[in-house]
């Protein structure tokens, strides 16, 4: 399709969720070429008439540049002449360093550690801009990106060269959810060449950025060296791959199709994880299909080709309580037949460590970061109340034992391990101390001694738990 104000306006009218005149199009401005091309576009369609929406821009200003507070300048100028309300935003980037560790030498090296400088800052700006877009979607606000075809056919091969799935080989969405709102862009279907005419025809002003020659990253090395000698000897190249895009489309649509009938009979009954048995059923790629549909759902990070079949064929038949994988922030973990996923901040032992508290009346103790204690006053149940006027909050610290009512002395780690404690509570779990002598456990009982008899006031202490799973519940 060529591109035009008519067809620009068909394309943005085929993605928009709705044709609500209160939907606010938010423009994400850079100054290059497409960013200007689609606000200006825009802006003359409004004009026209044909366009009813609200209209606004927004530029991140990376600091990565010594021009790119002039580029801000030039955004704000143009959105003055054609009427635009605009928000700028400057952003720190936190960009990772190379290891200096590796073994190896002179110019590959050298390349090697310039080639991840690259892809850090590349990445890191991303994460920056995506953060400040999320912080201004409302609910009826759209962010358009000026993503154009040559884009699709940089990425598409960036892709392949990493050995991606249907997932990655279906390019650039066309639209998708982000924060309240949602992302659509209306120019993947024209090429680079037909924006720049339309940009010529109207004399149209926009910045260029000089890192775009800068063939150290490898999106500019695919659009400056590779692409063009793709071209020379394929000219229909972008049609081709274009088909390949679509038809890699349809298949994540059936991949993600069946994950979601797998996904309803391999969750566990209260859908915190999945029924270990009913996944091994699964031969290995379904498998893995669903595995990764269901971190999808939960907004954890992909694991990757190689974690996500050792989750696969590995962690899912190996022991309870030895079956671990870790994650980019977070953990999957096996317990009691099924397997659930766990913040990695939620398997670290609690802040609050030795805490005083005096039980005088019925309350709630409030942990930091680890839920709450609410203590009740009952007869024949719990700690006594005259044995346990003051008590000391501590957590697990490894070698505590506890004598409970009526059994023998055992270590806690067996105890725990005996009733079921989930292994992410088990150095969260608040223990209650009288002096050096853990008193109780709370939801798993009282010791010898300290018992409530018979006819006698206690207190029945219970520990509602923080919300440490990972599930996508709300």
């Amino acid at each position: 399709m060529t591109f035009s104000l008519d067809s620009l306006l068909s394309a943005l009218h085929s993605l928009l969720p709705s044709a609500e005149k209160d939907q606010q199009l938010l423009v994400a401005l850079s100054g290059g070429l497409d960013s200007v091309v689609l606000l200006h576009g825009l802006s003359v369609l409004r004009q026209q008439g044909k366009l009813k929406n609200e209209i606004a821009a927004v530029h991140i200003n990376h600091g990565l540049q010594k021009e790119a507070d002039s580029w801000q300048s030039f955004c704000m100028n143009l959105c003055n002449k054609l009427d635009v309300p605009i928000s700028c935003h400057s952003v720190d980037l936190n960009i990772p360093e190379t290891d200096s560790s590796s073994e190896k030498t002179g110019m590959e090296k050298r390349g090697a550690e310039k080639g991840t400088v690259k892809r850090g800052i590349e990445n890191a700006a991303r994460i920056a801009r995506y953060e400040v877009f999320d912080g201004l979607m409302g609910p009826s606000t759209v962010l358009l990106q000026a993503h154009h075809r040559d884009d699709q056919m940089e990425t598409l091969l960036l892709r392949l060269m990493r050995g991606a799935g249907a997932l990655g080989l279906s390019g650039i969405p066309a639209s998708r959810a982000l924060g309240m709102g949602c992302l659509v862009r209306p120019m993947l279907q024209f090429d680079r060449a037909e924006l720049l005419s339309y940009a010529q025809e109207n004399d149209l002003e926009w910045v260029e950025d000089v890192s775009n020659t800068d063939q150290n990253f490898d999106r500019n090395y695919c659009r400056h060296t590779l692409l063009p000698m793709v071209e020379e000897r394929w000219p229909s190249y972008r049609e081709s791959w274009s088909k390949t895009v679509a038809l890699e489309s349809e298949s994540l649509a059936l991949q993600q199709a069946l994950a979601e009938i797998d996904l309803n009979s391999c969750l566990n009954e209260n859908a915190t994880g999945l029924k270990v048995d009913e996944v091994m059923k699964l031969d290995d790629p379904r498998r893995r299909n669903l595995l990764r549909f269901w971190l999808s759902t939960l907004g954890l990070p992909d694991l990757g080709w190689n974690r996500l079949r050792q989750l696969s064929l590995e962690v899912l038949a190996a022991a309870e309580d030895t079956a671990r994988l870790e994650g980019e922030g977070y953990a999957l973990l096996r317990f009691r037949g099924s397997l659930f996923a766990v913040r990695n901040d939620s398997l670290t032992t609690a802040v609050d460590q030795d805490l005083q508290w005096r039980l005088s009346e019925p309350q709630e103790f409030s942990l930091q970061g680890n839920g709450r204690l609410i203590s009740a006053l009952e007869t024949g149940l719990g700690l006594s109340a005259e044995k346990s006027v003051t008590l000391n909050i501590r957590y697990r610290q490894g070698g505590e034992s506890c004598h409970l009512s009526g059994r023998p002395r055992k270590l806690l780690k067996k105890i725990l391990y005996e009733h079921h404690v989930e292994p992410w509570l088990r150095s969260r779990i608040p223990l209650l101390f009288c002096g050096d002598e853990l008193v109780c456990i709370p939801g798993i009982g009282v010791a010898e001694g300290y018992q409530a008899e018979e006819g006698e006031k206690g207190w029945r202490v219970e520990w509602e738990k923080p919300r440490l799973l990972v599930t996508g519940l709300s």
